[in-house]
């Protein structure tokens, strides 16, 4: 696997974890509390969902520059040469 594929993964990776951490932070939210924390939802705020949203715009962001510096790539074959 070359660093070109290895960007694509992770940008893919980043999107799929920002998703899912929401997710399940969403979901541990409205799970019942008992005890002294109380049985309340409190919905998150704007300052809980911001490394969710940047961590989700990075992967969003790298994701079509890993795309296009690996047709980049592909065209060149590595060796500096466009062959069409």
């Amino acid at each position: 696997m070359n660093r070109y594929v290895l960007h694509i993964v992770l940008a893919i990776f980043i999107i799929v974890m920002s998703i899912l951490t929401l997710w399940y932070g969403l979901w541990d939210a409205k799970q019942p509390k008992t005890g002294p924390v109380g049985n309340g939802y409190t919905p998150p705020t704007f300052i809980d969902l911001l490394p969710h949203c940047i961590t989700f715009l990075t992967g969003i962001i790298n994701l079509p520059v890993a795309i296009h510096r690996y047709s980049k790539f592909k065209r060149t074959k590595g060796n500096g040469e466009i062959n069409k």
